[in-house]
């Protein structure tokens, strides 16, 4: 899957995990990625698009006081993933969500793409229209290789590069 995203000119993100012993996946991944397609990123995950849409608007007030052009930097936004082909798909991706985050799993849900593939491209577009320029998939163990292909297949077409 890294292959055929690097092959497409994606850029791709690890985050600490890939120094985790019990994840020789995610390093195998990694290996196969050029330096130019490794993105380095902060942490401010799972924000709803009003709420990236106004931290936005508070870094282009900052950049105006300190007089530089907020177009020099790059708006990420950092999403988890629960995708599935259908509604059914859908319903078991957010019991995994209340599994994997328990108690926050009401605090985390605004900030994870739930839906069809056909849903989950209406979400990012909000995110775009919010001033995000990259997205970036928290994706948390157990990995669902099957949402990630889905995403790869059927939703990042729709946006290219």
């Amino acid at each position: 899957m890294a292959r055929a995203c690097v092959d497409a000119g994606y850029v791709l993100s690890f985050a600490g995990v890939v120094t985790f012993t019990n994840a020789p996946g995610v390093r195998e991944a990694a290996a196969v990625v050029n330096a130019d397609q490794i993105l380095v990123e902060t942490d401010a995950p799972f924000l709803a698009p009003e709420v990236f849409r106004d931290r936005n608007a508070t870094l282009d007030r900052w950049c105006e006081r300190e007089q530089r052009d907020p177009r020099a930097i790059t708006r990420t936004v950092n999403l988890g993933l629960a995708v599935g082909r259908d509604a059914a798909a859908v319903r078991h991706q957010e019991e995994n969500l209340r599994l994997m985050f328990g108690p926050m799993a009401d605090l985390v849900r605004p900030g994870i793409l739930v839906g069809t593939p056909a849903q989950v491209v209406d979400r990012i577009g909000a995110y775009v229209d919010a001033g995000a320029e990259w997205v970036i998939l928290a994706l948390r163990a157990p990995f669902d290789w099957d949402g990630l292909e889905l995403f790869v297949r059927d939703v990042m077409p729709a946006f290219g590069r």
